[in-house]
């Protein structure tokens, strides 16, 4: 009966499944609605305006609709556009509208609507200068709903039928109780790591909105038939940015995705960090619960790495998307070489050391190349430290093929990247004249556990309570200490050789680590050593990067701490120790946290337009030279006698049909940033036409004498772009197919191993 019982309610959930996703496809195929309204407004100069409402009464239904308000100014920016609903409960009207800029000349900005109304509202804010007129209005509703919709169905299916086959894998395998708490405190640490994003708000924090760009590019980029996205090309007001070239997007491809399907941005940037999160608690968990074979102290560095306060400052308070996603593959790094390195560790274990290895380092190339410039560096030193042993054929074949693992999973982003690099005269190679070492921390702020959230310009602040809460902990740094005392003191000689060289080099880098995070490290001096040493030096922006490896290497040290303990015995100091480490997750991580949760003001984003598309932080991917603060919305500029008779851009190209009766050759200067791999071509001839560096490093279309036609320009990556992509995706077929045949044999030896144990003591299996 029990099971009759759970049938029908698995029965229920997949018929409820099914039917959302039956609704979902519906609103992804049925006709769309367009409600057209015309009207005219002209504003008075001189009269500021707080919303002028444009359009009252409009009748629309549930959905996500595209507003379109035609207009006329001359100025570039200074007005907003808006709709407003008082008749609608709190929520169910969402948008932030979009500024009005002279060279567009209709909104494009969305609306999401949960509800019937009849009573929406068009409004537009006027600061009274420069003139402005306003036209017609067009409420396309969009597909956004049912993807949404269809999107939320499929998860729930995902999620159902994982649920199920985890139960049939109980039913016959079993799952130990120590399995089942692992899980549980994953779970427990992801949701307390997440608490910001739970919020359904966005924290204000320096670095969030150029990766919300980020992820607004690759959705612009996808939505415009790019893959992968090199130049998002609605980006600097429609000019494309490089960014993808430089700055590897591969893991914001989900969040991207969820906004094509329809979703608003802050919600998809918080079901993100929330994976982003389960996934940097599963790969500590994983990796320390293998070097220390012990899941209670793989769950308790998992909580002191994924709630560390340099963490939750880069994650939440800073917004650095890039660090917080190499952070999560660190583990992987450390997990490899100790398998390479460890004395004890079994052959086969050894043989597989390259996949984390892999991983690892393709991971951190791929979300943060400064945090991979610092691995690289702590590499060097490693194998230095370590050569007899790198050139042994047990350590160097692991070796070698993780970074062939490395090369053929990343070679889809290097390539571009250096390409770019070497070929293109970046900004980004101009910044070598900064200097970092001001930026530094004081010794004391290495303890800061219990900091408030501090001020984020104020890296040097005056005084100490002002200056940004970027520290390992006491607690990591007592750790250290500890583990320095207890090797003075004779403790580990008749412990684990591997354990214990990995708590000295845990130490050893650790310190270094911290100390080149300190105001007082030389930075200035190594800069002047070399050309190469300034460039170097200047792209780490912050020394504080530093202590992201070294507060993994601070939760190191505490595992090797609670696996001697552990080995001893001695469970009254282990309990002490577990205390000491749950005092200092909560006044740390999320004591911080939770003054970020209070104090720091917050903001929600629904529609890209409410952010603009113009913000480029530094400006690094520039070419040199451009002024970004010029690049805003505009038609084609032509040189003298040049005529454009029709216009059309779509992303990253662009069809013009023109005229030059001249008889010398002349120019058509096109929205849209030069960068390598544009081409222009007759569309009648297929004659290509050259093209050259217009006003602000643009495109500029030559024009030859007494031509008439057409011509479209257009981004085309370089073949050997493309030969790197397919090596890189036969590289994830390899390693994918490697796991999965792996994982089968696993499965198939375990249970015939199950099943002779069974026939051995005379049990058979349960229908």
């Amino acid at each position: 009966m029990e099971m009759q019982g759970k049938k029908k309610v698995n029965i229920a959930i997949l018929l409820a499944i099914l039917m959302v996703l039956l609704v979902g496809f519906y609103g992804l195929v049925k006709p769309l609605r367009r409600v057209v309204l015309e009207g005219a407004h002209e504003f008075t100069v001189g009269q500021v305006v707080d919303y002028q409402m444009l359009y009252s009464g409009i009748s629309l239904a549930p959905g996500v609709w595209q507003v379109e308000l035609t207009y006329e100014t001359d100025r570039p920016l200074g007005y907003h556009c808006t709709a407003t609903d008082a008749t609608v409960r709190p929520g169910a009207l969402l948008t932030n509208g979009e500024n009005l800029y002279s060279g567009k000349g209709v909104t494009g900005f969305k609306l999401w609507l949960l509800e019937d109304t009849d009573a929406l509202e068009i409004r537009v804010s006027y600061d009274g200068q420069g003139a402005l007129q306003t036209r017609d209005l067009v409420l396309q509703e969009t597909r956004g709903l049912g993807g949404m919709i269809f999107t939320i169905g499929l998860l729930a299916l995902v999620l159902f039928v994982s649920m199920q086959w985890y139960r049939r894998h109980m039913a016959v395998k079993g799952v130990s109780v120590g399995t089942k708490k692992a899980v549980f405190g994953v779970l427990v640490i992801t949701v307390m790591a997440s608490v910001p994003y739970l919020l359904g708000v966005s924290m204000d924090a320096g670095d969030l909105v150029y990766h919300l760009h980020r992820i607004e590019g690759i959705a612009d980029g996808l939505t415009d038939g790019q893959f992968p996205v090199r130049i998002e090309p609605e980006w600097v007001h429609g000019h494309g940015y490089a960014s993808g070239i430089f700055y590897c997007n591969l893991l914001l491809y989900f969040p991207a995705i969820l906004r094509i399907a329809g979703f608003p941005i802050t919600l998809s940037y918080n079901v993100y960090c929330v994976l982003v999160n389960l996934a940097t608690v599963a790969i500590a968990y994983f990796c320390f619960r293998k070097i220390f074979q012990s899941r209670q102290i793989g769950l308790v560095c998992s909580a002191l790495y994924t709630l560390s306060g340099i963490r939750i400052f880069k994650t939440v308070l800073t917004g650095a998307v890039g660090e917080n996603n190499a952070m999560m593959f660190l583990p992987l790094i450390l997990y490899g070489f100790f398998l390479v390195f460890g004395t004890e560790v079994h052959v086969e274990q050894r043989k597989k050391a390259w996949l984390p290895l892999g991983i690892g380092f393709a991971g951190v190339l791929q979300t943060h190349v400064l945090t991979c410039e610092i691995t690289a560096f702590l590499t060097v030193i490693l194998c230095v430290v370590m050569v007899r042993r790198v050139f042994t054929k047990e350590c160097f074949q692991p070796l070698f093929w993780g970074a062939v693992t490395a090369l053929g999973l990343s070679l889809w982003f290097l390539i571009p990247f250096i390409d770019y690099f070497f070929t293109q005269d970046m900004h980004i190679k101009h910044v070598s004249g900064r200097t970092i070492q001001m930026m530094g921390l004081r010794p004391l702020q290495l303890l800061f556990g219990w900091a408030d959230q501090g001020e984020v310009a104020g890296m040097g602040g005056v005084k100490l309570q002002e200056t940004t809460p970027a520290a390992v902990g006491w607690f990591l740094v007592l750790a250290v200490v500890i583990f320095a005392g207890m090797c003075l003191f004779g403790l580990w000689k008749k412990q684990s050789k591997d354990i214990a060289g990995l708590g000295v080099i845990s130490a050893l880098f650790g310190i270094l680590m911290m100390a080149m995070s300190l105001k007082a490290f030389p930075w200035d001096a190594i800069q002047q050593i070399h050309p190469l040493f300034a460039s170097l030096v200047s792209s780490l922006q912050f020394p504080n990067r530093f202590l992201g490896w070294g507060t993994l290497f601070g939760v190191t040290a505490v595992g090797c701490i609670l696996w001697y303990l552990q080995k001893e015995n001695k469970k009254y100091i282990t309990g002490l120790v577990l205390a000491a480490a749950v005092v200092s997750v909560v006044t740390g991580g999320l004591h911080l946290n939770d003054a970020i949760c209070k104090h720091r003001t917050s903001f929600t984003l629904y529609n890209v337009e409410g952010m603009g598309r113009g913000y480029i932080s530094g400006a690094e991917y520039l070419i040199e030279g451009t002024d970004g603060n010029t690049l805003l919305y505009r038609a084609p500029m032509t040189s003298e006698g040049v005529t454009v008779e029709s216009y059309e851009k779509g992303g990253l190209q662009a069809r013009v049909a023109c005229r030059n009766p001249e008889s010398k050759d002349g120019f058509v200067d096109l929205p849209l940033l030069l960068y390598r791999g544009y081409r222009a071509v007759d569309v009648q001839t297929g004659e290509e036409l050259a093209l050259q560096y217009g006003e602000n490093n643009t495109i500029c279309v030559n024009i030859p004498a007494e031509y008439q036609g057409e011509f479209e320009v257009g981004f085309v990556p370089p073949w050997y772009w493309r030969v790197g992509e397919w090596i890189s995706l036969f590289s994830y077929i390899l390693i994918l197919s490697y796991c999965f045949m792996k994982k089968s044999a696993r499965e198939i030896i375990d249970g015939e191993a199950i099943e002779t144990t069974k026939k051995e003591v005379g049990l058979g299996y349960e229908e």
